[in-house]
């Protein structure tokens, strides 16, 4: 006589309509959710690394606070932008 092992041998078909769709959209959360957070900690351990763009050089930035407080005219502002290299 053999003793019925319970808990073995779950028959997925004999779940109710939403259990599938539920286990599904759960699964993917969790997935979702441990992604999340490798980006999220890679960019907190690594903050060089996130995409913010290119940083403008030190020149650059005070040639456009000189040109936001007037001391600069457009002219020159352009002038010396182009002389830094910049041809934007």
């Amino acid at each position: 006589m053999m003793m019925p092992m319970f808990g073995c041998g779950m028959n997925l078909g004999s779940m109710s309509w939403w259990g599938g769709p539920l286990f599904m959209i759960m699964h993917l959360l969790f997935w979702g959710a441990i992604i999340l957070g490798m980006v999220w900690a890679i960019r907190r351990i690594f903050p060089a690394v996130a995409m913010t763009g290119p940083r403008l050089s030190e020149a650059e930035e005070i040639l456009k606070r000189r040109y936001a407080s007037g001391e600069i005219g457009s002219e020159e502002f352009a002038q010396k932008k182009k002389d830094l290299g910049n041809r934007d």
